[in-house]
Formats: structure tokens, sequence, C-alpha cells
């Protein structure tokens, strides 16, 4: 036997040559250079790859390591050419025995069994909202269409992970396990289905490796974790290009046509995998262009894999063909080119291409749902193998199993880099990187590999290395993934584990108990999926005062912010329990409230008096409604019984009728000390229309027979309770005397009469009825002593708080969850507080109260009393939509993607500018003309009584005067420290621009001469705004300069000195700007969404929201319309919207006593 073919040089001549004793360590190094080389490379680029990641690239250029390590490798794959030359047969590399080999293979898929197993019920820590959308349209094929293809939600996609999904549920039922299962098996089936195309490019030794660092990836798992239709893609794009390449060496037509039916099955998955039929194409011209008589052998098979690929895809490329806007509609939204033709830039895609290239090595993505966020997408030790195989297979661009795989990758990459520049990097849509990327390590490795493999010795000590990297990049991998990924608090938010939780408990609790579940939480996607099947009820705390009498203990699932009901729940109900839950961060999640059935059963006990004829009435007692009369109870003869308690009307208004059934002579009723009239048939009683809310009631009978009164109300008893029998919602404690007086109006700016009114004794915000989505909280603050008080509103819906109708508070618009706090000296005695919010969405607000030397309390209600009286019209400054001659309130114009000046000229012709483009309208709404400028990026413009055009060009810091045509009248060029608003003072034909980085207001003459700056901007002068976005200048010469920083605006009279009142905040490029109504500022709110006026001496005098759409709205630019009520407001989502103002005639007497 040939001792050298299993001992090899180890044993054999190089150790001869040691025991000679000539020269023994250069004899060594010799005979072992390739293995010296290869491992060494190993050594250098993770060293490399540490001094980016781990050490912040603490040698100087250290990217050098990585070069250093190719050549490295490079140099001990040409010696160990040359060794195999040298020899008279070259050593076949060694063969793994077959049991080894499964051993091996085997404990690899139990790796990735625990990676992908191990708390997969904790973590993720609960569902997101694509992932409950999932989950959805999958009970919906159970429920429903079992044939369909497509589905519109989240921006439209196919079904092929939806049907996996809903046998998942079928399996396991509606549990979080069936949902995260099914990525969990992808993710295996990838691992499993990696192998052997791995083993088929680099040999068994090296696939091992490969498979068992890509069966512990971080990224690959987390993908495997996440209920996405993306973790099928990595298997599905596995088995395509393995059953392509078989086919293609094996001239397997059965492989073909796998090939074919898997490539098209992918496209029925994530919208990333449209890339992989151009990978495979591209491969097989790959292959053509290297070897082509692979493809002339394989003509027949070829045209079976495009035919089999074209029956699979058929019914989705049918739906595709005849529903191109769906099918297209999130590359349509999400692609980068948008952006390039926006920016007019390249820089979009250039930054998107740099992100994706260091994604893997340097800075992955930020999103803690796809990623440990900003951490590389790989560990150290598979960063490092994946430049050596990078650089292999560019290496081996002549061979095309190994040579396709650079090209592979980098197509890969490309659904990332032609998607929008803020979500790159994306770990999710450059998921089909994932096995090329782990077959370019494959390549790393044979290599390394390759000098060690021709004998056992060199096996086993190749064997050790492999450990050694495995086991590194795994320990790696489990503290990035279950240490720091896990208790990362951005990937817990990432995943709103809170409804999962809900959702568990009224899994678990529902059918023991009633389960009632607050808004958001009903209406989540986790909590239909975990609960379907489950008797629960949706909970509104404004509403669901009195539960009908049941059998079981009532659960409630209350919102942190709504824990201000419990104080009245508990008047009701003494005996209620309150658990709250917390997450892992030790912020509340949610309130439990328990309510005990006897609780429920006694709250409904009414005072009842009763007495028979002749004799003294009873003592009152306490008893329901319909208690049963018994002949023992008549003994004495006929008996007069009144009942005193409350009813809640939790309904909208309009008449309230009864029907009294009474085992006797008759019987009347009082609402709120009102008797209320029978009808003529008797038993029928109008109540009226009563107002939301507690009312006192009593009923009146006369007993002449055995049986109970019976009591019917028309209205119901509310979404939960929907009670037939008045016993039911008719209670016997009253909830409260003080609290708030409610006016809900149909108004977004809070204006006119009320639609419905109530009530309630709580601080707690209600939703909307019918119309009335604006909705007041009126209530009286009795100040025992004068002092310091605080006052804050916490929420993220669109709320303020106004003092004796002064604004306090303003956390309006649409944002999320913040805390806006108001300190102010208040005087002893009365004073009104109002909460004005509109309920476009779920109500979201608490109150917050601090009395003098006190700390914050969150206030409940019993804080205040409410006002006497009926709820007075408000008469507000009214801003509505205003279609007008342009027949519709909002344009878009061609070539304007995101307009943020706006500017009217004398003519009445509206100027509108974005990018480099200013667009004309005609009274009519249509563009008149347009025309681009040499600028980079317009952020204002504005007009000149002669009709030209002043356009800022924030970019370039400069100011041109154009034309109406577009030719340059004059250029102010870096004439700014920053440039941002623009306001014209016609009058004297000069303009001044805001800038927010300087905190300057420069004065600009249009006809000429030099740039100054106002007295204003001066850092001496006492009031001055410090980040200026916009300024306006009245007929009179009156300044009115916005502050987004502060928050305010500064009136100036000369321009000189001034005072401040009350403004809005900005952010980035969206920042506020400003236009003048008469005594009326009007500020647009892009943050909020808003359009808000403020008189000239800073009260506000309206708001006006603007309606909730799928993109948002952006209103930056503002002008109003000369000597008409209309204004136009430059929406930078990519509108121009056209509005009206009104003032009411006693808010327009108001105004004109202001200067």
């Amino acid at each position: 036997m040939d001792s050298s073919r299993h001992n090899g040089p180890l044993a054999g001549e190089g150790a001869t040559e040691v025991r000679r004793g000539g020269a023994p360590l250069r004899s060594l190094l010799r005979a072992r250079a390739p293995e010296l080389l290869a491992v060494g490379a190993v050594a250098v680029v993770l060293a490399a790859q540490l001094s980016f990641t781990k050490y912040n690239d603490v040698v100087p250029h250290s990217s050098f390591g990585f070069i250093i390590a190719v050549a490295m490798l490079g140099a001990a794959a040409l010696l160990q050419s040359r060794r195999d030359r040298r020899a008279a047969t070259p050593a076949p590399a060694y063969e793994l025995p077959p049991r080894t080999e499964i051993m091996l293979v085997a404990a690899v898929f139990v790796l990735a069994i625990f990676f992908r197993f191990w708390h997969l019920l904790s973590f993720p820590p609960g569902l997101w909202s694509d992932e409950g959308v999932n989950a959805n349209d999958a009970l919906s094929l159970i429920d429903g269409d079992h044939t369909r293809i497509w589905f519109d939600t989240v921006f439209g996609r196919s079904t092929l992970y939806l049907y996996l999904l809903a046998g998942s549920f079928k399996v396991f039922g509606f549990t979080i396990f069936a949902i995260r299962v099914v990525p969990a098996l992808a993710g295996l089936a990838a691992v499993v289905a990696f192998y052997p195309l791995a083993r088929h490019l680099v040999g068994a030794v090296p696939a091992l490796v490969a498979t068992a660092l890509l069966a512990a990836s971080r990224w690959a798992v987390t993908f495997s974790r996440i209920s996405w239709e993306a973790s099928v893609q990595p298997v599905l794009e596995i088995l395509a290009i393995y059953f392509l390449m078989r086919g293609i060496e094996k001239k397997s037509r059965a492989s073909f046509a796998l090939a074919g039916a898997a490539l098209a099955a992918g496209l029925y998955t994530y919208i990333a995998f449209r890339m992989v039929p151009i990978v495979a194409a591209l491969l097989l011209v790959y292959v053509a262009a290297t070897q082509w008589r692979l493809i002339r052998a394989n003509i027949a098979g070829i045209a079976l894999c495009m035919l089999a690929f074209a029956a699979v895809v058929a019914p989705l490329a049918n739906f595709a063909l005849h529903n191109q806007d769906r099918f297209l509609q999130r590359t349509r939204e999400v692609n980068v080119f948008k952006e390039i033709d926006r920016e007019d830039s390249y820089d979009p895609l250039r930054h998107n291409i740099r992100a994706s290239v260091k994604m893997m090595n340097v800075a992955g993505d930020v999103n803690g749902r796809h990623n440990l966020p900003g951490a590389p997408m790989l560990d150290d030790v598979t960063a490092a193998l994946f430049v050596l195989g990078l650089a292999v297979s560019v290496w081996s661009l002549r061979n095309w199993r190994r040579g396709s795989i650079a090209p592979w990758f980098a197509l890969s990459l490309v659904p990332g880099a032609l998607t929008l520049r803020i979500e790159n990097p994306s770990g999710i849509r450059d998921i089909g990187a994932i096995p090329p990327l782990f077959l370019l390590v494959g390549l790393a490795v044979a290599s390394v590999y390759r000098p060690f493999s021709s004998t056992r010795n060199g096996l086993v000590a190749f064997c050790a290395l492999a450990l050694a990297l495995v086991a590194g990049s795994t320990a790696l991998n489990y503290d990035e993934l279950f240490r720091q990924q896990a208790h990362n608090k951005d990937v817990y938010d990432g995943f709103t584990p809170v409804y999962a939780r809900v959702g568990e408990i009224v899994a678990s609790e529902a059918g023991s108990r009633h389960v009632y579940v607050s808004q958001p939480f009903y209406s989540a996607h986790a909590v239909r999926i975990l609960g379907h099947g489950k008797q629960y009820a949706p909970y509104t705390p404004a509403y669901d005062i009195v539960f009908a009498r049941r059998d079981k203990d009532a659960l409630i699932i209350l919102e942190e912010n709504q824990s201000a009901i419990i104080d009245t729940l508990r008047r009701l109900y003494p005996n209620l329990r309150r658990a709250g839950e917390v997450d892992p961060f030790g912020r509340a999640r949610f309130i439990r409230v328990t309510i005990p059935a006897s609780d429920v059963m006694a709250a409904h006990d009414l005072t009842l008096t009763h007495a028979s004829a002749n004799e003294a009435p009873a003592p009152s007692a306490r008893a329901p409604l319909d208690r049963e009369w018994t002949a023992g109870d008549l003994a004495r003869g006929p008996i007069d019984a009144t009942w005193d308690g409350y009813l809640w009307v939790s309904t909208s208004p309009g008449d309230t009728s009864a029907t009294l059934t009474v085992p006797g002579a008759g019987a009347s009723i009082e609402v709120d000390g009102k008797p209320a009239p029978l009808l003529a048939s008797g038993g029928d009683v109008i109540l009226g229309p009563l107002s939301i809310g507690e009312h006192r009631i009593r009923i009146g009978a006369r007993i002449t027979t055995p049986g109970r009164v019976k009591m019917q109300l028309a209205i119901g008893a509310g979404s939960l309770l929907n009670a037939p029998d008045a016993a039911d919602v008719l209670y016997g404690t009253s909830t409260g005397s003080g609290g708030f007086q409610v006016a809900y109006r149909a108004a977004r700016d809070f204006s006119g009469d009320p639609v419905a009114v109530a009530r309630f004794p709580f601080a707690v915000p209600a939703p909307a009825i019918n119309t009335g989505a604006a909705i007041e909280y009126r209530g009286i603050f009795d100040a025992p002593s004068g002092g310091s008080y605080g006052l804050a509103l916490d929420g993220s819906a669109s709320s303020q708080l106004f003092v004796d109708d002064e604004l306090v508070i303003d956390n309006g618009g649409g944002h999320p969850r913040r805390r806006v706090e108001a300190t102010l000296e208040v005087a002893p005695g009365p004073h009104t507080v109002a909460i004005q919010y509109l309920a476009v969405g779920p109500p979201d607000w608490s109150l917050l109260l601090r009395r003098p030397g006190e700390d914050w309390t969150r206030a409940d209600g019993s804080e205040f009393r409410v006002p006497e009286g009926a709820v007075r019209a408000t008469a507000s400054v009214t801003i509505t939509p205003d279609a007008g001659p342009w027949g519709a309130t909002a344009r878009k114009f061609d070539g304007l993607s995101e307009p943020v000046g706006v500017a009217v000229m004398p003519d009445g012709a509206v100027v509108a500018g974005g990018g480099n483009r200013i667009v004309l309208i005609g009274p009519d709404g249509a563009a008149l003309r347009s025309f681009t400028l040499d600028v980079k990026q317009i952020t204002d413009v504005g007009v000149t009584a002669s009709g030209e055009i002043v356009v800022v060009d924030g970019a370039s810091r400069s100011l041109l005067l154009v034309t109406s045509f577009g030719e340059v009248v004059r250029r102010f060029d870096a004439a700014f420290a920053s440039a941002f608003g623009v306001g014209v003072d016609a009058q004297h034909n000069m303009a001044y621009v805001a800038s927010p980085a300087g905190g300057i207001v420069y004065r600009v003459p249009l006809a000429g001469g030099p740039v100054d700056v106002l007295p204003i901007s001066a850092p001496e002068a006492p009031v001055r705004a410090t980040q200026p976005s916009d300024v306006v200048v009245s007929d009179g010469g009156v300044f009115y300069i916005i502050d987004f920083e502060k928050q305010k605006i500064v009136r100036s009279p000369d321009g000189a000195a001034g005072r401040a009142f009350r403004g809005v905040g900005g952010s980035g490029g969206q920042l506020p700007r400003l236009a003048l109504f008469g005594r009326l500022v009007l500020v647009t709110d892009p943050l909020n969404e808003r359009i808000v006026a403020y008189d000239t001496a800073g009260k506000q005098r309206g708001v006006y929201v603007f309606p909730p759409t799928l993109k948002g709205t952006r209103p930056i630019g503002i002008a109003v319309a000369p000597g008409a009520n209309v204004l136009y407001v430059a929406d930078a989502s990519g509108f121009v919207q056209r509005l009206k103002i009104d003032v009411p005639p006693a808010t327009a007497a108001d105004l004109s006593a202001l200067p």
C-alpha cells in the first residue's frame, strides 16, 4: 500500500529530510508552504475582519489585510498546483467514509434545528403587522376562496406562502407555533437543500463546513423565524439552481423540469425572487460562453425547463398581464428611480450599492425586525471566509461552476440596491444573496482544504481548523442572536409583542371568563388570529361601563393610557382586581381588570322602596328591577314599588323609548327628574333624546298580581352589552358627579354646533360617533389656591389642551406617542379646561395633573366638574378643501414630484416649485406651462408685484429672480449661510430669506444691491428666531418669522424688535411656512399634517388637519390668493392642494380690534 496515500508528506519525505539534519526549518516550511499559507490567509483575513467590526478599524488601513489574505491564498493555490504537477500521480482528495459523512450531515442538521427552534415561541417576541396580515389572509383561504393566487394586502403578493401557512393552521391550530413553524421548516429545508448543491460544487468536506456555517448564520436564522413569504425564497432558489446545474451536467430532463418548476414556484413568494429567473437565464448564458457543448447537448432539457416554468407560472402570469398596476404596485412605490428623478442625481443608487456591499462585513440592516440593528449580516468568521471565497470565484471565471457564483451573488443584491435609499441596506430584500454567499464561503473553505486533502493526517489537521472555525462562528451567532438581538429594545419593539400577548390571553381565558379587549388590541391581526374561534368582544371605555348580568367573571384588557377608567369602574364593582403587565424593559404593556361575577350581578341592584295599601313603606333595600313578586308579597294587597337608580346611554342621540311590562295596574318612569309620558299603547314610554352618559332614573309600578316588572329599551346598551332586558343596563350606584361635558362635532376644526353631547365622569378619550369625529372634553377645575400647576397630554393622537380658552398644550397632528407638558400660574377659583382631539383613528391621549408641590398624577376625571348649561357652539376660523374651478381639491403635475413652494401671481395664476422645476397653474387647475431651472433643490418660491418669480435654491444657498417663462433676471449665488423659506415685500421689491442654519433673516434687494441682515437676527436681539424656516411681511411692513426649533412665531413691526407667540416645530426638510390672511397668520405643520391659524396677537383661532391618506400629507408651502378666501398648499407628497378659509362674523369682529 502507498503510505503517502494515507500518511503523506507529514510522515514521509518531509520528515526524512528533518532526520537527515539538513536545514530542518527551511525544509519544513518549503514542504508545508501551501498549508501554512492557506492557514495564514485565514488568520490574516480574520484579523482584518475583527479590526473592522470589533475594534473599530484599530489598525490603520486594515482593509489591506483582506488583500494580503487573498494574495496568501492565491500563493497557496499556486504552490499546491506546482506540488501536484511535480507528483507523478497527484494524490486525489481524501474521501470521507459514507457513514462519517452521514453522521456529520446529521450533526449539521441538528445544529440547524437548534438555531431555528430554540425559544421559537418567545423570539421573535411577537407578531409584526405584516406577519399578522399573512396569517389573516391564510385564514381567509381556509374560510373562503381556496384558489386565490393574489392578495392586495401588504402592497400585494402572491399566495404560495399563505397556503403553507393555512396548512400549518390546519395541523397546529391558530397558535404562534403554527405561524412560526412554517418559516422554521423552510429554513431547515434550505440547509438540507444547500448541502448537495455545495457538495456538487466544492466537495463533501468544504460543503459540510459551509453548510454548518449556514445552519448557524444569524441572517439565515432570523428569516427562518419570521413569518414572511421571503423565508421561502432561499430554499426554492437553491433547488432551482441545483436542479439546473444537475440537469446541465447529468443531461437529466427530470432535473430540468424540476428547475423550471422551482423557478416558477418562487415567483409565487417574495417579490425579490423575480431576480432568480434572470440569474438562471444568465447562468445558461455563462455556460454557453465557457462550455458551449453542454448547452448544445441539453437543448431538449432546457426546452423542458422552460415548458415546466411556463406551465407553473401561467396563472400568475395571466393575473399580472391583466392586473399590471396591482402586480407592480410595490415595485413602483419603492424603486430608487423615483429618488433619482426627484434629486436629478444617481446618489441614491450609489448609496444603495455601497450599503449593499458593506452590509456583509461592516454595517448591516438597521431594522430591528431584520437584524441586530446596524450589525453586519455575517459573523466575523463567515464574513472573513466570504471575502476569500469572492476572490476565488473571480479567479475561476473560466470555470462556469465556480466562476458563476460571484455574478449570482452580485445579481442577488440588485433587489435591495433598486429600492429606496432609506430602506438600505436591506436584509430581507437581499435575502436571495444567502445561497450564493455561502457557496462563496464553501469556495474559500475548499481552497484552504486543498493542500490538506490528500492524506488522512491532512484531513485530521484540516478538520481541527474547520471545527475551530465552525465553533467560533456558532458561538458568535449564538451570542449575537440569542443574547444581543433577542434582548435588544429596537428588535423587541419592531415586533409589537403586546398584541401577541393579548392574543394569547384571549386564547387561554375566553370561555372561562367573559373577555373584553380594548382598541387597538381588538383589531390587531395577532389577536384576531390567536383568538380565532374564541368568544370575546371589543371594549370601549367611554361607553362600556355597565356589564350585563353573567355567571362568569369579566376580564378587561385595557391600554395603559386608559387606566383612568378604573376608578369609575371601581365605583360600580368595588371588588375588581387590577394587574399590570410590563415588558422586559420595565415599560407598561397593558392592564388586566378582573370583575367578579358577583360584583356584576350586584351592580344591577337598584334602590327599591315599596309598600302595601294602608301600610308604612318598607325600609329601602337593594334589588334588581325584575325581582320576583310572589303571592306572599301581595297577601296584604297591591304593592306600590319604586326603583331608584341610573341608566347609562352609550349610543348616538335620538329618541329613546322603553316598553314596560308590569304585573299590575300601571307604571311610571322619570329620567333626570322629568316624568316620561306613556304612549297611547299603554306600555310604551318615550324617554326623549338622551345625551350619552349617566342619567338618573326612577321607575314606579303598582303590583297587583305575582310576576316581574320587565323593561325593554329600544336604544340597546352599547357595543358590548346590547342587552334586550333593561335590567341589565340599569344600575344602582352613580359613576360619579365629576367629569366632563363632551361635544362631538362634524367639522374637523371643531366649529359649529355639536352632533352629539355626553357627560363622562372620567378622563378617557371616546371614539367618534357617526360624523362626530372632532371631540371636545370641557370641565371646570376648581383651584383651591393659587400657584404653579402642571398639565400634560400624553398620546399619539392629535390633541390640544386649552385653559380658559387659551391654548396651553399643542400635541396636535399625526405623530408617535409623546408627552407634552405645560406649567402655568393659576389663580384660585374655577378654570375651564378643554381638550380637543380628532378621533379619525383610535383616540389616544391621557391627561396628567401636577398640583403645587406635588408629583405628576394621571387625572381620572374626578378632579373636574361638568360645566352647567348647554354645550355652546364655537366660532373658530374654518379651513376646508375646496375644489372650486379646479374640479379637484388636489392636483398632481408632471415633473413636480415633491412640490415644496407655492405662491400666487397678481393675475391669480399659481406658481408651484420643487426639485428644479417650476409649474404655473391656471384658474382651472391645469398647468399653463412649466420649466426647469439651473438649480439643485428649490425650497420655496415667491412672486413680485410685476409677476416675476423669486426662487430659493436651498442646496446651493442661492436666490434667483426669473420671469414667468423661466428666464433668469438676476442671481444671488451662495449668498446665505443656508436658505429655506422666502417672503416677498412686493411694495418695496424686497425679498427676505430665512436661514435656519445661521439663525438669520436676510434682506435681498431684488433690483440689485448688497444682501444684508435684518437687525432682529443679531445675536444680541432680545427676541429673535434662532432657527427660522420662513418669513412673511404684511402690507403694513410687519414681519412674522417662524422659528421651528423654539416652536414660536416672532412678530416684529420694524424688523429690529418684537415679541414671540406660540408656533409649530419641524425637522429635516419638513419645516413650517407662513402666509397672511388679514389679521390671521396661517402656519403649515408638515410633521403633524395640518394648518394652524393664529391671530396676530398669538391666539389660536382654528386648526385644519388633513384627512389621513396612505402616503400621508406633507403640507409645506402655503400661499393666499389676493383678495379671495382661497389658499394653496404645496404638499410634498406630490400634490398642490386648494382650500378655502372662512372667518365667522364674531371672530372677524375680534380680529378687527387687533394690530
